[in-house]
């Protein structure tokens, strides 16, 4: 006969120490912005940002919104990929 034992297990969390890293965490993010005021090239901009995305190990994560002079286009990728797709105007 095979008996069913059950352990419970419980984690002791300092979450005063959870918090702080998390917030350590965040602190190193950098951010990377390209503003313009006239309607950005979709076709500069992709040669632009994928320099950036594959010369550079600590990007993880691109989005954006732009106007490319015909229609709104949303940028989004994760490490070296990414892609445009036309999009709705943002409100």
């Amino acid at each position: 006969m095979i008996e069913k034992k059950e352990k419970k297990f419980e984690a002791k969390v300092d979450l005063e120490k959870v918090h702080k890293l998390q917030h350590t965490i965040l602190d190193e993010v950098k951010s990377i912005y390209f503003q313009g005021s006239e309607s950005l090239s979709k076709d500069k901009l992709e040669p632009l940002i994928g320099s950036y995305l594959w010369e550079s190990t600590n990007i993880l994560r691109c989005k954006g919104v732009f106007y490319d002079g015909s229609e709104w286009q949303l940028l989004q990728g994760v490490g070296e990929m990414f892609e445009f797709r036309p999009c709705a105007a943002p409100e």
